[in-house]
């Protein structure tokens, strides 16, 4: 248990940039795409450091003003989620091959990528991606955390509409309930950031 909570602890710390670089970047996007994203993990050959980078756009949590005291903390987490697959392969890819296998999860996934196709028009914003690259470097990270940091006392406005009870299936769920436990999350705390409201 404590091997992968310190990996990610390891991960956050190594990810983390400063506000002015993270300002810096999200200022050189376009509106369209500044405007959709609250934050960005850059890993490898999407780095100019080669190394895995957490941005995170202060501005648009500042405009928005609804993100709870430890926004950052707990998005320098849930961004190090896209590093799980690095930390703990093995691990990953069983979630992986769970979520793809489960219909009701397969089913979830492939709902997101058809809206992610989408025009901005329509709710989407163009993904070119394959369903299994989307899957892989985007979206299961994002069910994952949802799962681990979603819910209304999240600090962070996005995951309030995250819960337990979205289609996870059985299998999956059983899987993300053994990961939160192996990072150290218990009902009311975890080790990496203050739930809103503690």
């Amino acid at each position: 248990m404590a091997d992968l909570q310190k990996a990610m602890a390891f991960a956050i710390q190594q990810s983390k940039t400063t506000p002015e670089e993270s300002r810096e970047f999200f200022r050189s996007l376009p509106d369209e795409t500044r405007d959709r994203i609250w934050a960005e993990t850059q890993i490898f050959d999407d780095s100019p450091t080669k190394q895995p980078r957490t941005l995170i756009n202060y501005d648009k949590f500042e405009e928005d003003g609804r993100a709870g005291e430890d926004y950052v903390r707990e998005l320098q987490f849930g961004e190090a989620l896209h590093l799980l697959k690095y930390i703990d392969p093995a691990t990953y890819q069983d979630l992986y091959r769970t979520a793809m296998s489960e219909p009701e999860v397969r089913n979830w996934l492939q709902d997101s990528y058809e809206r992610a196709k989408k025009s901005p028009e329509e709710g989407g914003y163009r993904e070119k991606r394959s369903f299994d690259d989307f899957v892989r470097h985007s979206r299961l990270d994002q069910v994952i955390g949802g799962y681990i940091t979603g819910g209304k006392d999240s600090n962070i406005p996005t995951m309030w509409d995250w819960g337990k009870d979205l289609p996870y299936g059985k299998q999956f769920r059983k899987k993300l309930d053994n990961l939160q436990d192996r990072m150290g999350f218990k009902e009311n705390s975890n080790p990496f950031y203050n739930r809103k409201g503690t």
